[in-house]
């Protein structure tokens, strides 16, 4: 069962380790125990005056808007990088996104070992490959195009901003990183390490959760679907958790880049939908009223702070 997330980041982020990063020179590559790596939001930030500045009000930009509408990669990186640095959350998680999106197309579709492919070489590789139709494929290419060949990492990485947002206590990051670490315990063959990813993937959900964030509300539901051995029709957490996340608020509509990515590799998407609820509605047929009736149990649970048995 596939149900997509915001954007293919989640499929892609790399499980090898990074240098950090000098949070006074992103592009730095090793950077001494001394400099500082990205820092963790505080509730103040100060003004050019030097007076304290609410983080709220740093935060009141839509960084997801900001990044669905770029159509240049580079300019968004450098237009949140700021406040990447300053500690906003926001700005690492969604910095982190537009870096990882444009990394994992570079490695699937615009690089051939250590030479860059030409833009019809892209293209036909895309065709080739399958899966991710080559229209959405040259989107990105568009949008990548400048930060892909302006050298390496000059902001930083797509996982060390991921870590730093994680650390800043975003959500939805928190999600995604509870994620991978239930992913990992599916897999992990020490059945103590195993037990421990488990126990620290619940936590970072539970945090996430607590929020009541739509879009860690999705995230969670990916987590949620690892740490349940069942599969198939018995494993219907992703469904039930994204539902809940549309009625809370999370877009889902056409424009959303969950549909739009959804859509760059199902054929099966069609002009009369509406979004992500007519996708959980194609795919699961008789089941999409009881899967909505779970989705609102859950709401429920999340308005009544009853976390404790979701997982």
């Amino acid at each position: 069962m596939a149900v997509i997330v915001i954007t293919l980041v989640v499929l892609t982020l790399r499980e090898r380790a990074h240098p950090q990063i000098d949070a006074a020179n992103p592009g730095s590559k090793t950077p001494s125990s001394s400099q500082a790596a990205p820092q963790p939001a505080s509730e103040h930030a100060e003004s050019p005056d030097g007076t304290a500045v609410a983080q709220q009000a740093v935060a009141s930009r839509d960084f997801e808007k900001e990044l669905r509408d770029s159509g240049d990669r580079w300019e968004f990186a450098a237009s949140v990088i700021d406040e990447a640095k300053r500690g906003n959350g926001a700005a690492q998680f969604y910095l982190s996104l537009a870096l990882s999106d444009c990394k994992a197309f570079d490695d699937m579709y615009f690089r051939e070992g250590n030479r860059r492919r030409t833009y019809d070489e892209a293209m036909q590789a895309a065709v080739k490959r399958g899966g991710i139709n080559w229209e959405y494929v040259s989107g990105v290419y568009t949008r990548c195009k400048r930060l892909l060949e302006s050298g390496e990492a000059p902001f930083g990485t797509a996982d060390e901003w991921m870590k730093a947002a994680t650390d800043s206590g975003y959500p939805v990051a928190q999600a995604y990183a509870a994620q991978g670490l239930a992913v990992k315990a599916r897999y992990e063959r020490d059945p103590d390490k195993a037990r421990q990813q488990r126990e620290e993937a619940r936590r970072l959900a539970l945090e996430a959760l607590r929020t009541k964030d739509p879009a860690a509300i999705m995230a969670v539901g990916d987590a949620a679907s690892w740490l349940d051995p069942r599969d198939g029709a018995d494993n219907p957490h992703q469904w039930v958790w994204l539902l809940a996340a549309c009625e809370r608020g999370l877009d889902c509509s056409r424009q959303s880049m969950g549909y739009q990515f959804r859509c760059s590799a199902d054929p099966k998407c069609q002009p009369s939908e509406n979004g992500m609820v007519d996708v959980v509605r194609r795919e699961t047929g008789s089941r999409f009223l009881d899967l909505e009736r779970r989705a609102q149990e859950l709401n429920a649970k999340i308005d009544q702070d009853q976390f404790d048995d979701l997982f």
